[in-house]
């Protein structure tokens, strides 16, 4: 039967639109089962601290900006594991790729340590012509002007903790931007397609220290939105032990060992 719908003068047609909508992607994905244990926010703290002794009360983010915008904070849920997350744990050296507006940058730098270091990576409209980022929906989409980019954390008492790095995450290099030498948290969170997603975590388990912990975000385990993240996570899964999902959240967690 399949050999005759694929003979047929529909079969073109239909497998262009079947590929190039991104249902071939969800489809597989839906196919593939997870390898990836659900645990609660508060089982990682305990398994990353041997604790669950919250050190810091929660602070949370409550203002926009004066333009509207298509993407912008994390889902209620997702920034509440995270703030959990925050204050139960001492990450004094953190990095995030993706800064887009910086209300995620805000949590980190409200509800860390005094003392802590956050780094965060993004590009912005500046860098490119208009016609490269018009040609990706994502890029069209999420890219912001240099100024709103981080627009959230600036506005904080916490904005002396941030240092914003321009790149592009293909190219970016730890060594010629004067970082140190290992990170206690490593947020990925920038483009979500999969190449970007596995080289970003590549070179955050590079800089990951022993113990550390990497969060992905906007990992849907229904599969209802960004499938290549939830591909790629779950193929690093499989060869590394200790990648969890969170449970309520679209946050994947893998604590290196």
């Amino acid at each position: 039967m399949l050999e005759i719908i694929k003979n047929s003068p529909f079969w073109s047609p239909f497998s262009w639109i079947y590929r190039k909508s991104g249902l071939k992607s969800k489809v597989y994905s839906r196919s593939l089962k997870p390898p990836v244990q659900t645990i609660t926010t508060q089982s990682l703290i305990y398994l990353i601290n041997r604790s669950n002794k919250k050190i810091r009360q929660e602070k949370y983010v409550d203002i926009k900006p004066d333009v509207a915008f298509d993407a912008g904070p994390m889902p209620p849920e997702d920034i509440a594991a995270l703030t959990m997350i925050l204050c139960h744990i001492d990450f004094n050296t953190i990095f995030e790729f993706g800064t887009n507006w910086g209300y995620t940058t805000a949590s980190l730098a409200l509800n860390s340590p005094t003392a802590a270091q956050i780094w965060t990576l993004d590009i912005c409209k500046e860098m490119y012509q208009d016609s490269y980022l018009q040609e990706d929906k994502e890029l069209a989409e999420m890219v912001l002007n240099q100024t709103q980019t981080g627009w959230a954390y600036k506005q904080t008492s916490e904005v002396h903790k941030v240092r914003q790095i321009f790149q592009d995450s293909l190219k970016f290099n730890w060594d010629t931007n004067g970082l140190p030498e290992a990170f206690d948290f490593i947020l990925v969170d920038a483009c979500h397609k999969y190449d970007f997603v596995k080289n970003d975590t590549i070179k955050a388990c590079n800089r990951l220290k022993s113990g550390g912990l990497l969060l992905w975000h906007d990992y849907y385990y229904d599969v209802s939105a960004w499938t290549d993240v939830f591909k790629y996570v779950n193929e690093f899964a499989k060869i590394h032990p200790r990648v969890y999902h969170l449970a309520g959240t679209h946050l994947a967690a893998w604590i290196k060992p």
